[in-house]
């Protein structure tokens, strides 16, 4: 079989997920699909930064890879505080996680926090 004038010729490569070395921590994932997850990230982990122990470095233990054309290694598409547990939406792809950072930035997504306290507190 030859190639001719109107073929298309796609190439898939394969994520080497082994490019970073990972960090094995137990994730509950709430939802996931081919484009994005929501995970609950705990207490006491970085989203991301120059940490090794990080939710970003945990997240190939957790997250699928997308099957899509525009597929990347799953990344936060925001952070929570190192003190803060709570939904952490996951990108899995460039355009998903392109439109999630877009409604982080435009403020279409509602946060809401709860803190608990033990003891009184001044008015």
């Amino acid at each position: 079989m030859y190639i001719k004038e109107g073929d298309k010729i796609e190439l898939r490569i394969a994520l080497n997920k082994t490019k970073h070395k990972a960090f094995h921590l137990d994730l509950t994932c709430l939802y996931e699909d081919e484009h994005l997850a929501l995970i609950h990230k705990p207490a006491g982990v970085l989203t991301s930064g120059n940490s090794f122990k990080t939710i970003a470095n945990a997240l190939p233990n957790t997250i699928k890879t997308s099957a899509e054309a525009d597929a990347i290694l799953p990344q936060p598409a925001h952070r929570l505080d190192f003190a803060t547990t709570g939904l952490l939406a996951i990108g899995k792809t460039r355009s998903a996680l392109h439109k999630l950072n877009q409604a982080f930035e435009q403020q279409r997504v509602k946060k809401v926090y709860y803190a608990i306290c033990i003891g009184n507190l001044p008015s």
